[in-house]
């Protein structure tokens, strides 16, 4: 089962005398909060996208950027730290049911990194741009998270404590 979306908005396939669409995005605090639960994040202060949509084929070429203020949970020490994020989104989709869709894969898929992605295929109602934001931060989250300044200090091992240490004490004569 898939969980619902935190944020959508919905908008229609760009027609071709449609030249450039100017979407600016901005959450409010029951988007981002329900963001945060989506993404498992502490808190999202702030999170919009500049997206310009442009007729391409039968769907439509995405491109912007998406802007996050977050707070996340330092992975090494547990203390909250906030992050701020400026993603670049570029974007070619097609309508479910498009003659210019790509046949789904059948066997092994040989990726080469050269080559442009495929464009996506989404459904017949539009372009969801508030979840291509969602997607889109999703992406960049680090997923190993380190508060700047936190270092790791390896615990120094006593000898006693070693695997051969406790089975010495083991042997040991119980007084």
């Amino acid at each position: 089962m898939t969980p619902a979306r935190p944020w959508t908005c919905f908008t229609p396939w760009p027609r071709e005398q449609d030249v450039l669409v100017q979407h600016d995005l901005v959450a409010d605090e029951t988007p981002r909060k329900a963001v945060a639960r989506f993404l498992g994040l502490e808190d999202v202060s702030q999170l919009s996208a500049r997206l310009t949509l442009q007729a391409w084929l039968d769907g439509a070429e995405i491109a912007g950027e998406m802007e996050a203020r977050f707070t996340r949970l330092c992975g090494l020490t547990l203390e909250p730290f906030e992050v701020v994020l400026k993603e670049p989104i570029f974007l070619r989709a097609l309508p479910a049911g498009s003659a210019h869709a790509p046949a789904p894969p059948s066997g092994e898929v040989d990726l080469q990194l050269e080559e442009e992605d495929p464009p996506e295929v989404l459904g017949p109602e539009g372009v969801d741009l508030c979840d291509l934001v969602v997607q889109t931060l999703a992406l960049a989250l680090d997923p190993f998270p380190r508060k700047p300044g936190a270092i790791f200090e390896q615990p120094q091992a006593r000898p006693e404590d070693s695997p051969f240490g406790i089975l010495a004490r083991l042997t040991e004569p119980k007084e």
